[in-house]
Formats: structure tokens, C-alpha cells, sequence
């Protein structure tokens, strides 16, 4: 499993669109953001995919810790769960739709599926973010990953 994780990471890191990350996260009821360049290997986990069978996904690993050194890392609050998640049934669309909001951008489902190594989430100037909420978030598929790679040779 280990090796499995370490490939994906890594294949994952080498063929992204996104030069940054925007992330978010929840401590109590406030959301908080935090803008990274990289992901650390230690916000990395698998497991496995709902989408296809016999197969893994790339996924955050976001615990108490993991959140609180988020936060430490200069993490900003931008409100609270109400605010910030009341607009979808799903967390992670209603974040991405707060964080495109806060830079007078449009959320559309349809935009939000383009593959992670095609694009990035949102563009700012000239820097593409991949933007994801909380625990749960999924960086890509297994099968996304390995396309990616065999696309990108």
C-alpha cells in the first residue's frame, strides 16, 4: 500500500496543471483557508474508489493535527460553515464556489470536472490553483492518474 501511495503521489505531483493549492478546512464551526505551493506528502492517503472497481484514489489526509498545522502554516479564517459550505449538499463544491465567489468568479459543475491535469480550479494571474475542502476531498483516481501519466509520457 505504501508503494501504491508513494507512486500516486508522486505521479499525481508530476503531471498537475495546478501550480498551487487553495485549501480548506473546518476547525469547530469556522472555515479557514490556506494557500500552499506544494502539498506535503503528509496530506496524502488512499483509498478506495467508489467510481471504479479494483482501483485506488488519491485523497487529503486532513486530521485534528494535520488542520491544526494548516492553520500554523497561515491559514486565514474566512467565516464560519454556515457562510462558507450552505450553498451545495456537497462541502467541497460549496467551497469551491465560496473561494471562485471571493475572486468574482462563477462556479459551474461542469467546470469544476475538468481533470486536475488538464487545469487548475481557478487562475489567478497567471497561477492556477486546485482548490479542495476538508478530509474528504479527492486529489484524482487511480485511473486518472495513470492516464495522466501514460498522456504525459
Amino acid at each position: 500500500m505504501t508503494d501504491l501511495l508513494n507512486y500516486l503521489r508522486e505521479a499525481y505531483k508530476r503531471t498537475t496543471a495546478a501550480d498551487a493549492y487553495i485549501i480548506g478546512f473546518a476547525i469547530g464551526e469556522d472555515v479557514y483557508t490556506v494557500y500552499l505551493s506544494e502539498i506535503p506528502d503528509w496530506m496524502f492517503r488512499i483509498d478506495d474508489s467508489t467510481k471504479y472497481e479494483n482501483t485506488k484514489r488519491l485523497r487529503i489526509k486532513l486530521d485534528k493535527w494535520g488542520r491544526a498545522k494548516l492553520k500554523n502554516m497561515g491559514a486565514a479564517k474566512i467565516g464560519t460553515k454556515s457562510e462558507v459550505l450552505s450553498s451545495r449538499s456537497n462541502k467541497g463544491d460549496a467551497f469551491e464556489e465560496y473561494i471562485l465567489k471571493m475572486y468574482g468568479k462563477t462556479w459551474a459543475k461542469s467546470e469544476a470536472s475538468v481533470p486536475y491535469y488538464k487545469d487548475g480550479d481557478l487562475t489567478i494571474g497567471n497561477t492556477k490553483y486546485q482548490i479542495k475542502y476538508e478530509k474528504d476531498a479527492t486529489f484524482a483516481e487511480e485511473v486518472t492518474i495513470r492516464e495522466a501519466v501514460k498522456a504525459r509520457g
